[in-house]
């Protein structure tokens, strides 16, 4: 796939679930203080904001349709990578993430899509 326009002007949506890093601060002994994961002296700053998903299938009346869709999430950097794989896999298994938003552009939307991260 080439390249994604700066401003997207195509379908935008917001994921009403949110996602956290904090399971997996909390399995590498970290806690959550005052906005930072906290491990002894180490302080990593628990960010709150979005991600930010292309997701891509095809239907049988519109063909190729891409859509948006702002991910809620608070990270550590740490974890960012880590988190960003868990919130594909949570994607791609729980369709219903996605489509509801696919069904707003057009109902036949076939039941798999691609997924691409903003960089």
């Amino acid at each position: 796939m080439g390249s994604l326009p700066k401003k997207w002007s195509g379908p935008q949506f917001v994921l009403r679930r949110a996602f956290d890093s904090d399971e997996m601060a909390a399995r590498d002994g970290y806690s959550v203080e005052n906005g930072y994961y906290v491990l002894g002296d180490e302080r990593v700053l628990r960010k709150e904001d979005y991600f930010v998903v292309y997701a891509t299938t095809r239907t049988p009346q519109k063909g190729w349709i891409r859509i948006q869709v702002r991910i809620p999430v608070a990270y550590g950097d740490l974890w960012k990578e880590e988190l960003k794989e868990d919130i594909e896999k949570e994607l791609k298994h729980n369709h219903d993430l996605i489509g509801v938003f696919f069904t707003e552009v057009d109902p036949t939307w076939c039941r798999g899509f691609d997924i691409s991260w903003e960089v």
